[in-house]
């Protein structure tokens, strides 16, 4: 019977319509103690308790001819000494090769009880293992999450570290570090485009006498507060920074000479319209343009703090562009500090 399994956790028995066995597996051969020969060809009933014969007759096998299947019945089968086997039997109709045959499952009472309790146990293990793993994948969950937390917290940080480095703490504005690399950018845009680009040092005129009449802490007020006024004021797409103390700087790009004039005029009324409580601020403004090629930040820069020293000479709060003055001394090396 190519077709039985053999091997199962119980005895297999196969008996066609007549009640002829036509197969029996080893597990029942070994259950009841007799050789499989001893079984084939034979009536079914062999295999049955005398007292249950006509159960059988009267009901299993009418049931089993109408294709009706039968689960776990009581039925004793009897072994080689002729005494009683208790057993569970389920019975099922299958075709099998050229005919309909049936086949019956049959399991010892106390092996029954075995392999449920064996199932109801493995059952139970596989649920604990179910339940672990639910808590490990919440656990992992759990991890996950906190290490997202700490993963955007290092990044804020970094971000925070990065800021720092390149803002100023008072004003918010880009320092002096990050104004250089935007500088050296332009300039190597200009080296490619020969776009001219313009900046401009903004220094607040008295501004020593302000903190030494009220206050560093008054000073700093004042320095925030130009600071905010010229970012209001300044195109969307120039560059605004802290160069140290006192001075702003500012990169005007695709501005010339006269743009970059009305420009700095434009900031230095607004500072001037604007009312820092009892006292008055302005502003000294010098400008220098990139125009020709093989100019320097550091040309750049000289000659727009010349300009600025032009404008501190000639009165403050005025603007004052390189290009129009002629052989200013550098106010840095050259005793300029009163017109500061």
């Amino acid at each position: 019977m190519a077709n039985v399994p053999n091997g199962l956790p119980c005895g297999v028995v196969v008996f066609d319509d007549d009640g002829l066995l036509t197969y029996a597996d080893t597990a029942l051969c070994t259950l009841l103690g007799m050789e499989r020969r001893a079984y084939i060809g034979k009536s079914i009933e062999v295999l049955l308790s005398p007292k249950i014969r006509p159960f059988y007759r009267a009901y299993l096998l009418p049931l089993l001819k109408i294709g009706q299947d039968v689960a776990d019945v009581y039925l004793p089968l009897v072994d080689e000494k002729g005494d009683d086997v208790p057993m569970i039997v389920s019975c099922t109709r299958r075709t099998i090769r050229n005919g309909s045959r049936n086949i019956g499952a049959c399991t010892r009472v106390g092996r029954k009880a075995e392999y449920e309790s064996e199932i109801l146990a493995a059952r139970r293990q596989l649920e604990a293992i179910q339940a672990e793993n639910r808590e490990i994948l919440a656990r992992l969950e759990v991890a996950c999450s906190e290490l997202t937390d700490h993963t955007f917290a290092w990044k804020k940080l970094e971000e925070d570290l990065g800021s720092l480095a390149t803002h100023d703490s008072l004003t918010g504005l880009v320092n002096r570090r990050g104004f250089e690399v935007r500088f050296e950018d332009e300039l190597s845009t200009f080296a490619k485009s020969q776009v001219p680009f313009s900046i401009m040092i903004c220094d607040i005129d008295h501004f020593k006498q302000i903190n030494d009449n009220f206050g560093h802490g008054y000073g700093d007020l004042v320095l925030r507060k130009i600071a905010l006024l010229l970012e209001e004021t300044v195109r969307k797409f120039d560059f605004l920074a802290r160069w140290g103390g006192d001075e702003f700087v500012i990169l005007l790009p695709r501005s010339r000479h006269d743009s970059a004039i009305l420009a700095a005029e434009r900031l230095r009324h607004v500072v001037q319209l604007t009312h820092f409580g009892d006292i008055q601020v302005t502003l000294s403004i010098g400008i220098a343009t990139c125009d020709v090629s093989g100019l320097s930040s550091s040309d750049l820069m000289t000659s727009a703090d010349r300009a600025l020293y032009a404008s501190k000479r000639n009165g403050k709060n005025r603007v004052a562009h390189s290009s129009d003055i002629e052989n200013l001394p550098d106010r840095r090396f050259n005793g300029g500090e009163e017109f500061l």
